[in-house]
């Protein structure tokens, strides 16, 4: 899924020089936990409420010197993770969880177009695992071999059922093995998984899970 799908595009941004108070407006106003920082067309930082909150003066940090009315270049980060609209969601999954990250601005030809958070992220897979469609899902244990997908895809089209999504990951126990996780659009999985045992593939049974 391209970045270009799920980013928001009317981001809000705001200068440097824009205090601490305007970025807390903002959040409020918009319900947005992440400001790039814009300086000639260029995006220069990025303020969360979490920096928000760490600068903040509290009971806890009563030696903090940041008021509301400092300005945000005082608080920003500098260090922004960029992406660009064709790049694929998938991968930059990695990088939000590899350095811990809530957002990643999207540029192109070094123009902001973009953001993309942890909770687009979250809607994508959503949708690309079809959790947002009415279905069962069924989870098969299958020998690792070009073909397999197809052919439990053939039992699907004999029985008339449609699959709304396929995922695919290691089975960590069993070397050489996967997981096929088919989420399919019959309320009652129970006639597809009786057919697939009756053609030797192991499944998960959704009645037996624990």
């Amino acid at each position: 899924m391209l970045v270009s799908r799920i980013m928001t595009k009317n981001v809000k941004i705001l200068s440097p020089e824009h205090t601490v108070n305007d970025a807390l407006n903002m959040m409020n106003e918009n319900k947005i936990r992440h400001i790039p920082i814009v300086e000639n067309d260029e995006v220069i930082g990025l303020v969360t409420d979490k920096d928000i909150n760490l600068a903040l003066p509290s009971i806890l940090n009563k030696d903090s010197k940041t008021t509301i009315h400092h300005p945000l270049k005082d608080i920003m980060k500098t260090k922004v993770m960029f992406t660009s609209p064709r790049d694929f969601v998938e991968e930059l999954a990695v990088d939000f969880l590899q350095f811990d990250i809530g957002a990643i601005v999207v540029i192109q030809s070094k123009k902001l177009v973009g953001i993309i958070t942890q909770t687009d992220i979250m809607h994508a897979f959503i949708d690309i695992t079809g959790m947002n469609i009415p279905g069962s899902i069924i989870e098969i244990d299958v020998l690792d071999r070009p073909g397999i997908v197809y052919d439990i895809g053939k039992i699907l089209y004999d029985l008339n059922i449609k699959a709304v999504s396929i995922t695919i990951f290691d089975n960590k126990e069993i070397e050489g093995h996967k997981f096929v996780v088919i989420k399919v659009n019959a309320m009652n999985p129970m006639f597809v998984i009786k057919k697939l045992k009756e053609m030797g593939y192991d499944v998960v049974d959704p009645m037996n899970r624990g």
